[in-house]
């Protein structure tokens, strides 16, 4: 029998719609690894009142019962509080934590704020768990056989703090969840749905399919007992990629910009960029890889017709013929930033994002991707939906899977 567990959500920004709780999700399956069930979620707002009425009737029904969110400085930041009223116990300053958090700002050259030392106090009794990430520090208790586990609620906090706290927790390892993403773009849900239709029915595991404006993951998950969830995720996963291969880029939390970064490294290639409609954001996803200075070169944004002309060759006949949108143009600015910047591989955008700028043959959303190397020239045409960012992020997404597919044809 799994453990079961519950997870409660807190904030009043959270229950406005103003932020929207990504954490829950995290925690869910991080819990499923070790044999945890989550059976319930709540979202409660910055209210000590109920906030306790709630870990008070979660703590008698559920074995591990953990928090996200309200523990800060501000007077909103309500969970330490209640939690140690809850147990009937006091806070204790932890000298740990205190030299933690005064480290965190001297390593930035900063003065610790006086505020920030009331995150060392923490119930008596309670086990600290470090956070690397910020200043808010997480923390345990066990109480009657069951565990209360409080974490930060800025996300990136929360999953360091989460995994301090995994070791802490009961667990049934008899029945664990094994999962895995596999990461789609350029096919429709719809389209993956029908190619996967037999193994959905076969139910070697579950599929979720979680489409976004620059593709589908597909999340596939298996449980069983011991090492058998893992031998069984790995046969399903076979089976998946023996169906979709084909628009499949990567795993897991893989990008489209890591994996094209490490073709272009193992291949020893140089990589430059031109952009229009896309105005930067292929550079700007190329160049969140650490380490992309050793492939990318640099790049354009091409944005008016003079700098197409004057900057990256593109002829004024081209332009005036076929319209900075077209095959030609852009093909002839990937070639122009390749020559620009002598890169191995040129490759560059243009298109009409919206919401003007359309003629009945060249409608919203067309994009043109040209690229470019010293031996060939490729060309790709895309119709996008959606509105002005959404063809920006599908264009970026197109362009680098285009790449992907060049470094591994």
């Amino acid at each position: 029998m799994a453990v079961s567990a519950a997870i409660v959500i807190i904030g009043d920004e959270l229950l406005s719609g103003i932020v929207q709780d990504t954490n829950s999700s995290h925690i869910a399956r991080r819990l499923s690894q070790i044999g945890i069930a989550v059976r319930y979620k709540a979202t409660v707002p910055d209210d000590s009142f109920l906030l306790e009425q709630e870990l008070r009737r979660l703590m008698e029904k559920y074995e591990v019962v953990i928090t996200s969110g309200g523990l800060g400085t501000t007077v909103d930041d309500v969970t330490k509080r209640t939690v140690t009223r809850l147990l009937g116990t006091k806070l204790v300053l932890r000298d740990r934590i205190v030299e933690e958090i005064r480290n965190h700002f001297v390593a930035r050259g900063e003065e610790v704020p006086s505020s920030c030392y009331s995150q060392a106090l923490m119930p008596q009794g309670a086990v600290p768990i470090s956070n690397p990430k910020g200043t808010a520090p997480g923390f345990a208790v066990e109480t009657n056989g069951r565990w209360l586990v409080v974490l930060p609620g800025v996300p990136s906090e929360m999953v360091v703090t989460l995994d301090g706290a995994i070791p802490l927790l009961p667990r049934d390892e008899t029945e664990i969840t094994e999962y895995r993403t596999i990461r789609t773009t350029g096919i429709a849900e719809s389209k993956l749905h029908e190619m996967l239709r037999e193994v959905v029915q076969e139910k070697s595991g579950s599929l979720a399919f979680l489409p976004s404006i620059t593709g589908v993951d597909i999340r596939l998950s298996v449980r069983r007992s011991g090492t058998d969830a893992a031998e069984g995720l790995k046969d399903l996963e076979e089976m998946v990629l023996s169906r979709i291969d084909g628009w499949v880029y990567g795993r897991d939390d893989e990008t489209l910009e890591r994996i094209v970064g490490y073709l272009l490294t193992m291949r020893k290639l140089t990589l430059s960029v031109a952009e229009s409609c896309t105005g930067g954001l292929v550079k700007h996803r190329i160049t969140n890889v650490p380490g992309s200075s050793n492939y990318f070169l640099g790049g354009v944004v091409a944005y008016h017709n003079d700098v197409k002309e004057k900057l990256l060759g593109v002829p004024k006949s081209i332009l005036a013929k076929h319209g900075a949108v077209s095959k030609e143009t852009a093909i002839r600015m990937a070639e122009g930033v390749r020559t620009l910047l002598s890169s191995d591989i040129g490759i560059a955008t243009t298109g009409i994002a919206g919401p003007t700028g359309a003629t009945p043959s060249k409608p919203l959303g067309l994009v043109h991707i040209g690229l470019s190397t010293s031996e060939a020239t490729e060309w790709e045409e895309h119709r996008f939906g959606g509105e002005r960012v959404d063809v920006k992020e599908q264009s970026a997404q197109a362009t680098l899977e285009m790449l992907r597919k060049h470094l591994t044809a």
